[in-house]
């Protein structure tokens, strides 16, 4: 069976669901009773609500979606999991010749880094936020954006 592309991951039919109790042991389940799982192309269009000079964390994106279904928390496994499918689809897009993409570089670890796991890892990341005019420091394990709390974007 051929892998699927990006783009065949992001358009697959799935529906956003409600979970509710939590599974104990989930992570964050403690302090949820009701937990929304969502789609890729929903996380794909909460991507693109991500305006140029903006930037958002995975918990900014989980944090809109929680608020959007009315739970405690979104799902922090799925939503990061659909988070690197636009970033797979995006990639794709650009490779076809598509300008419209979903600006999954503008979406941080929770802590300001970069995310590892998007196409191209951190150094790709790290050269589109730097042509957008972002500082970033050199960790030990990769970078972070300098001051990245001051350019959050509200969702």
């Amino acid at each position: 069976m051929a892998k699927k592309t990006g783009l065949e991951k992001l358009n697959v039919d799935k529906q956003t669901h409600i979970v509710s109790p939590v599974p104990e042991g989930f992570p964050g389940w403690k302090d949820a009773n009701s937990m929304v799982v969502s789609t890729p192309l929903e996380v794909d269009s909460i991507v693109r609500k991500v305006p140029d000079g903006r930037l958002v964390t995975l918990n900014e994106v989980r944090g809109y979606l929680a608020r959007q279904y009315g739970t405690d928390m979104a799902c922090p496994v799925s939503t990061a999991i659909f988070l690197n499918i636009v970033a797979e689809a995006a990639e794709e897009m650009r490779a076809q010749g598509e300008t419209n993409l979903a600006p999954y570089w503008r979406v941080l670890k929770s802590d300001g880094k970069l995310n590892e796991k998007y196409p191209g890892g951190v150094e790709a990341q790290r050269t589109r936020l730097e042509a957008e005019g972002y500082t970033l420091i050199a960790l030990k394990n990769g970078y972070r954006v300098q001051d990245y709390q001051e350019f959050i974007a509200e969702l």
